[in-house]
This record gives C-alpha cells, sequence and structure tokens, in this order.
C-alpha cells in the first residue's frame, strides 16, 4: 500500500469516528428518576435548608433559633424523606413533621404523606415535573389536612428558587369562601455539604 492510500484511509476513518461520535452541542438524557426530577432543587447538596425563626427569644432556653428542612433520597432512589425541624442551642432538633415523596408511575404523579408530632396527616399529589424548578419559577402544591379532631382543611404551598442556594416559600389556608388566605412568609438557605 502506499502512502497516499494510508493517509486516504486515515482520513476517512477519522470523518467516520467524527460522524458517530455524539455532538458537544447534544445534551445527555437525564438519568435522574421524576422523583428527582420534581425534587431536585430541595435536593441539591447537603438537602439541608434553614431559616431564622423571626419570633426566637433568646433568653428561652428551649427557643428555637431556626427552622430547618432536611430532604434525602432513599439509598434505593424509591422515595424522599424530609424533616421539618426546630433547632435549638447546641444544635439540638426537634421534628415537627416528616415527610414522605414518592413518584406514581401509574398516575405520573409525585404523592406527599407528611404526619405532625400531634398526629395531623397530610396528603398531596401534583404532576411529576419533567424538567427542574427554574430560578424565579413558582411552584405550587396544595394538600389536604386531616386533623386529630376529625376536621379537614386544605392548605397551600408555594416554593419559588431565588437561586441555587436561596428559595422562599409562602403557605396559605383557605377561608370559608374558598378565598387563599396566607400565613406564613420564609427565605430558606442551603447549608454547605460536610
Amino acid at each position: 500500500m502506499t502512502l497516499t492510500r494510508y493517509v486516504v484511509l486515515f482520513i476517512v476513518g477519522l470523518l467516520f469516528w467524527a460522524n458517530a461520535a455524539p455532538s458537544e452541542a447534544q445534551e445527555a438524557p437525564d438519568a435522574r428518576s421524576p422523583l428527582e426530577i420534581h425534587l431536585g432543587h430541595m435536593l441539591a447538596g447537603s438537602g439541608q435548608w434553614r431559616t431564622p425563626n423571626e419570633d426566637y427569644n433568646a433568653e428561652d432556653p428551649n427557643g428555637f433559633s431556626h427552622f430547618g428542612a432536611d430532604y434525602r433520597l432513599s439509598d434505593d432512589g424509591s422515595h424522599v424523606i424530609s424533616e421539618i425541624v426546630g433547632i435549638a442551642r447546641e444544635n439540638r432538633r426537634a421534628v415537627f413533621w416528616t415527610i414522605y415523596f414518592f413518584y406514581n408511575p401509574v398516575t405520573e404523579e409525585v404523592v406527599s404523606t407528611q404526619v405532625s408530632w400531634n398526629g395531623t396527616y397530610l396528603e398531596g399529589h401534583e404532576p411529576a415535573r419533567t424538567e427542574g424548578l427554574q430560578f424565579g419559577e413558582t411552584h405550587r402544591s396544595d394538600q389536604i389536612h386531616y386533623n386529630p379532631d376529625g376536621t379537614m382543611s386544605i392548605q397551600r404551598h408555594e416554593i419559588i428558587p431565588v437561586d441555587a442556594i436561596t428559595h422562599t416559600t409562602q403557605t396559605y389556608d383557605r377561608d370559608e369562601s374558598g378565598s387563599w388566605r396566607p400565613l406564613n412568609f420564609r427565605t430558606w438557605t442551603l447549608l454547605p455539604e460536610g
């Protein structure tokens, strides 16, 4: 074989390889589960979010200086567990709510079940997001409250990511006329990993 023939075969081989290789401009498919995509902002980094308690009294030895929302994906990826906590001195924690999230592939919904320290049970269903929550976008979810005294109510939660380490939440109660009444507004910051 002549040198020219080797060069031609080499160039043809490079062209074939270049056309067969995936383009850098193509995005790899998202390997995360629907649940991980849906809760991606909350699961980011450490998954531990903090907000100051505006009513904190430093003279109260049992007072909570901050509230926390800690999210973690189960080892098998089937569900997310979150705890809503109060944080007191020396990082003592009191768990107010435990929340379980899972993806229902039949209805293509994310289902949340939430239980409080006093036995209140909340349940919500929302369409699973196919893309992560964008900064400034409002994520809205409604939950039915089943209270220990036998009454029921509905509450709305809105989450708005500000940036990768900050989001705001606003909760609402529904009044007798069906209107949403604001309850509390908080700004949450992601704790660093480690």
